[in-house]
């Protein structure tokens, strides 16, 4: 899950904005000063920042001067009552800015666009989940089929894995196609014909199932399906 840090001197702001997050299934921490918020940063995981600029002690855009050397990688909204082009001057290069005036639910958009880290594709046999945050792919499987993952309810793959599969799934459809069957093999991924009416599929110890070319073009069509809407947001 995407862990949110609220840095925010107001107590009623960063309630708000905590309940808001908490209620949409994010992970929230809040910061009442720079101090603290630096103690979070350099202790916990955290994918993105609301920051706001007037803050006690240490003022937020000298902060993030700091932020952008020690934590290159977290992504930070601005989020102040200064007027976004005052916003820009005073930090000219964050990843994106709030003015408090415009409302939760202007905020609540720009969050997602940064948090919407997972895609989701299923039917009624598969759910196939992409989680960019930790680059994994799960297949889920809904119903007992002979494509499924043998005694698995579900298996996961890293993302080098997922894009083996597609490639041996294309290599395959071609090779059916043409009535030509060939083993193929990408990395784990592997496909070794048995025999005219039976292919042996793997991925290395998590999948190994027998398949009739039927099968194996059903699951491959569900496979691409989900390749097909996890492309349309590059992975």
């Amino acid at each position: 899950m995407s862990k949110i840090l609220i840095v925010d001197d107001e107590k009623r702001i960063r309630s708000l904005y905590g309940n808001l997050l908490r209620n949409e299934n994010f992970d929230v921490v809040e910061a009442a000063d720079i101090c603290e918020a630096d103690e979070i940063l350099r202790n916990e995981e955290i994918m993105l920042v609301l920051l706001d600029i007037r803050l006690p002690k240490i003022d937020g855009s000298t902060y993030y001067k700091m932020m952008r050397v020690f934590h290159e990688k977290t992504k930070v909204i601005v989020a102040s009552v200064y007027p976004i082009e005052e916003q820009r001057h005073l930090i000219p290069d964050a990843d994106d800015y709030f003015d408090k005036a415009q409302g939760t639910d202007v905020l609540l958009e720009l969050i997602k666009k940064f948090c919407n880290r997972e895609i989701i594709y299923q039917d009624a046999d598969i759910i196939v989940k992409l989680d960019k945050n930790k680059a994994l792919v799960t297949i889920a499987f809904k119903k007992r089929k002979a494509w499924d993952a043998g005694n698995n309810e579900h298996i996961i793959l890293s993302f080098g894995e997922w894009k083996n599969l597609i490639k041996v799934i294309e290599q395959a459809k071609t090779c059916f196609f043409h009535s030509e069957p060939q083993d193929i093999n990408k990395g784990n991924v592997r496909i070794h014909w048995l025999s005219e009416h039976f292919l042996e599929f793997s991925i290395g110890k998590k999948i190994n199932n027998s398949f009739s070319p039927k099968a194996f073009i059903e699951f491959s069509t569900m496979i691409e399906k989900a390749h097909k809407k996890f492309s349309t947001k590059p992975y």
